[in-house]
């Protein structure tokens, strides 16, 4: 965080008009502006997905949001791959997905405003029953975003992916110039064509104007510890029969694993390196695999809870290329115990069509380092 400040300061100074207190200001404002409304835009998409399977009772405030998340950056990964080899200028998928995004949250609040009231409604009155968890989890929640906010990681692969952005943003392309270098690539680099997250943060860099260090090392982190920890009580209630109070010791427990294990590479990564894919794979998707899992092993025909693992596989895609072998080997770990308990060797099928978009994207990989396929960024 010093570092973007010290850069906006330098900026300021250099010749803009504004004081270097109001830019700074007007900066964070536009990254809390940029996390709310993803959060609203994985709301509707979740929403909706609800709505569609017709799973409306099953609906909450922290279940949906995980849910919208993968379905989005599904969507956008089918939107900005194709777009990104055919060389389109960012700004026309920043207009496309903004069209595309807006839609969406239109037709959620058309359909969805009843679930939405009653959702709320319901939370109010768990809060009013159980003020300890609640106070709890909202500290526990507290203290996370502010480490976020206020810790900052200076490494190569953190000017990799502001770079990303940075590069994108301001030539108007979508990755096709060196993070480092500033030089235009010849090929794609085919680690990172495919995860097309960085250029959706681009697309509200772009929108909103916000800086793209803001956006990638202060409002994204933040907004991704926020959905992890809504998703670690949702994993607590599951196992603990909806019990509150175990739901946010066990959220707690989680935090403390993650903290202790100080290895940078698993539990710190989610804490100090946010920004970088990987480190939401195992922090979110993995997780989610488990609830969703943990659902199936009491009905593993579930058709909505399989389509969450095919969201999961392609929106993974769009967060990492590492999903190309993680998500298929986790699914494997959670579909191996499922065929010997329920004896229904058709989960197979279920298995291979879950994880379609990593296998693609792994062909692809091979593919193209193999030497059978170039990418052409020019």
């Amino acid at each position: 965080m010093t570092v973007w400040l010290a850069y906006l300061e330098k900026r300021c100074y250099a010749g803009r008009n504004l004081f270097v207190g109001e830019f700074i200001m007007t900066q964070l404002f536009l990254g809390a502006v940029s996390s709310i409304v993803h959060l609203l835009f994985f709301l509707a998409f979740g929403s909706l997905t609800l709505t569609i399977f017709r799973r409306k009772k099953e609906f909450n405030f922290f279940l949906v949001p995980v849910v919208g998340f993968f379905v989005y950056y599904g969507c956008f990964e089918i939107l900005a791959f194709p777009m990104t080899l055919l060389l389109v200028p960012l700004h026309i998928l920043t207009i496309a997905w903004g069209i595309i995004s807006l839609v969406v949250l239109a037709a959620a609040a058309f359909f969805c405003a009843g679930i939405w009231r009653k959702a709320a409604k319901a939370l109010l009155k768990s809060v009013r029953e159980d003020k300890a968890a609640a106070t709890g989890f909202l500290i526990l929640v507290a203290v996370q975003l502010l480490f976020a906010a206020i810790y900052n990681l200076n490494s190569p692969d953190a000017a990799y992916y502001v770079g990303n952005i940075s590069t994108s943003v301001y030539t108007d392309t979508m990755g096709r110039y060196n993070p480092y270098t500033g030089r235009m690539l010849s090929n794609f680099n085919v680690r990172y064509v495919t995860a097309t997250y960085y250029l959706e943060q681009a697309v509200f860099c772009q929108a909103l104007k916000v800086h793209p260090m803001v956006q990638a090392k202060t409002a994204f982190p933040m907004l991704i510890l926020f959905l992890c920890n809504l998703l670690y009580y949702q994993i607590g209630k599951e196992l603990f029969s909806s019990k509150r109070k175990k739901a946010v010791a066990f959220a707690c427990g989680v935090l403390f694993f993650w903290i202790m294990t100080a290895n940078p590479a698993v539990g710190a990564f989610l804490y100090y390196r946010t920004f970088e894919g990987k480190a939401i794979l195992h922090g979110l998707a993995l997780p989610w695999l488990l609830l969703i899992f943990l659902k199936l092993y009491r009905n593993e025909r579930d058709r909505f809870w399989w389509f969450q693992i095919f969201a999961v596989s392609l929106g993974s895609v769009t967060i990492s290329t590492s999903s190309m072998t993680l998500i298929p080997a986790a699914v494997l770990a959670g579909t191996v115990p499922l065929l010997f308990l329920r004896k229904r060797w058709s989960l197979c099928g279920h298995y291979a069509a879950s994880v379609i978009p990593d296998i693609l994207v792994l062909i692809l990989y091979v593919s193209v380092n193999a030497g059978f396929l170039r990418l052409s960024a020019r």
